[in-house]
């Protein structure tokens, strides 16, 4: 049995969870047969650009007319997110979640999402507004 355990230096009541930490860490180990791996946690995006993403999708879904949800998948069509398999004799969509993706992928997508907010002529949310700051758009 494999669980994983995220520690950020920005929970709230850090010094409680360390200490459960800690008292169920000396209970395994007593009792053995275990290994335990200690890593730094890495958030994969902001919570800025996780926001803004959000935002300017549903600033452009209702410009077009569209559903945010859908327009969300076509952009990550576009930028190869989707993939198509065989199964059974049937094709299956596999979409890719953009919590996996990285800031540097995160990025990317944002990117891609600002393109067709400009190609649609959709008025976009500042960056600034979300604690980011983009060089241009």
């Amino acid at each position: 049995m494999s669980e994983t355990f995220y520690f950020r230096p920005d929970m709230p009541n850090k010094k409680s969870v360390w200490e459960f930490f800690l008292s169920a860490f000396k209970t395994l180990v007593s009792s053995g047969g275990c290994q335990v791996d200690v890593k730094p946690y890495k958030k994969h995006k902001t919570d800025q650009q996780r926001k803004y993403a959000h935002a300017c999708i549903c600033r452009i879904a209702s410009n077009v007319g569209d559903n945010p949800q859908h327009l969300k998948i076509r952009i990550k069509e576009g930028l190869g997110l989707i993939e198509k398999i065989w199964s059974n004799g049937k094709e299956i969509t596999v979409e890719i979640s953009t919590e996996k993706l990285n800031r540097e992928q995160y990025g990317i997508f944002i990117d891609e999402i600002i393109r067709i907010g400009i190609a649609t002529d959709t008025n976009l949310p500042q960056p600034r507004n979300y604690g980011m700051e983009i060089e241009s758009y």
